[in-house]
């Protein structure tokens, strides 16, 4: 018998909000939705984007991974401009394995697509928005950024 996540046989695709049950109720219909990955945490770092590159060359990051940290000092966005992370943010990157097939200036309209699906499945439909190219918002602010880059 191989190890892994039983998958039901028709996942179950309501939203994740809190008319349909607690959070960990939530949580327990995501998991199997779930690829494994690697998760690195780190309190604080100068950019996670560079952390994950850092720990790419020592070896010791697999694909896919996430690397987070509570707070990112000096990391960047589109053009050079700053980016950091404050109180009550996060900061994180996705480490993805690289598809060929797929057209590399897709990725950031795709990555956008998805937090904000990903957003709607677990609070609901709240009228998160994209801001092309990079950037989400809701009610007219900033909810997030994204910086994809190819290393």
């Amino acid at each position: 018998m191989s190890k892994g996540v039983n998958r039901p046989a028709t996942p179950d695709r309501r939203p994740l909000t809190a008319d349909n049950g607690t959070l960990p109720q939530a949580l327990d219909r995501l998991r199997p939705r779930l690829v494994p990955f690697d998760l690195h945490f780190f309190p604080e770092v100068y950019s996670t984007n560079d952390t994950a590159a850092d720990l790419a060359a020592s070896g010791r990051l697999a694909v896919p991974a996430i690397v987070t940290a509570d707070r990112q000092t000096l990391g960047r966005g589109r053009m050079g401009r700053s980016w950091f992370t404050g109180r009550h943010s996060l900061a994180a990157s996705f480490v993805l394995p690289i598809e060929p097939a797929r057209p590399i200036q897709h990725l950031p309209i795709l990555a956008g697509l998805a937090v904000r699906s990903a957003l709607a499945e677990l609070v609901g439909e709240i009228g998160v928005k994209i801001k092309w190219p990079n950037d989400l918002h809701i009610q007219g602010r900033k909810l997030a950024g994204l910086l994809c880059e190819r290393r």
